[in-house]
């Protein structure tokens, strides 16, 4: 029973974290469809989830942002950089801090 709680917590955890994701890439991009920043947020989430650094995380929203169906202006890598370690510092924020 124990584990079941600690599972949903953690689902809370990163759903929330997703969340506060989801508005920060709203923000640095305002005129995205919002269907691109839930799917860019779940993946995000995903990654730091996983472990990956915010290097590596920059790199995929590089990529991410040159796709031909994307409406995400270009960011340079130092802007990208910046982004990934917020989005990365959004997990320990509560939600009224990110938005």
């Amino acid at each position: 029973m124990g584990r079941l709680r600690g599972s949903d917590a953690r689902t809370e955890r990163l759903s929330a974290w997703q969340g506060r994701v989801e508005a920060i890439l709203r923000e640095a991009y305002p005129r995205a469809p919002e269907g691109q920043a839930v799917e860019l947020g779940a993946t995000v989430v995903g990654m730091f989830d996983a472990g990956a650094r915010d290097a590596e995380v920059a790199a995929f929203l590089g990529a991410a942002q040159c796709r031909a169906d994307t409406a995400w202006p270009p960011l340079a890598s130092p802007e990208l950089a910046a982004l990934a370690a917020r989005l990365h510092r959004a997990a320990g924020e509560s939600p009224a801090v990110a938005t």
